[in-house]
């Protein structure tokens, strides 16, 4: 049995976000061997109006265009349901070993 965690530096508000890091943290731990269990738990959550991220000098031009384009989409997937909008999603590498 393995167990992995880590703690963020900077809060965390939107799947998408959520799903990178437990892919990052599962592929620096996992040895190719079968998974018979995966389980994601969260902690220290905040209210978002106390959740405030440092800008980075360099990326917080991209940082304010996802926070609009998340925005957008919420806007969308309100009025039209939560099945209108969907990501692609990339195929990692060995995805096909999940069994």
């Amino acid at each position: 049995m393995i167990t992995r965690s880590k703690k963020l530096n900077e809060p965390l508000q939107y799947e998408e976000d959520l799903v990178t890091e437990a892919q990052r943290l599962f592929y620096d731990a996992w040895n190719g061997e079968k998974i018979r269990l995966l389980g994601i738990s969260t902690y220290d959550l905040v209210e978002q109006k106390f959740a405030f991220k440092q800008l980075d000098l360099f990326t917080y031009k991209a940082d304010e265009r996802n926070i609009r384009l998340q925005h957008t989409l919420e806007k969308i997937r309100e009025k039209f349901g939560d099945e209108s909008v969907q990501k692609g999603i990339k195929k990692l590498p060995d995805s096909n070993d999940f069994h």
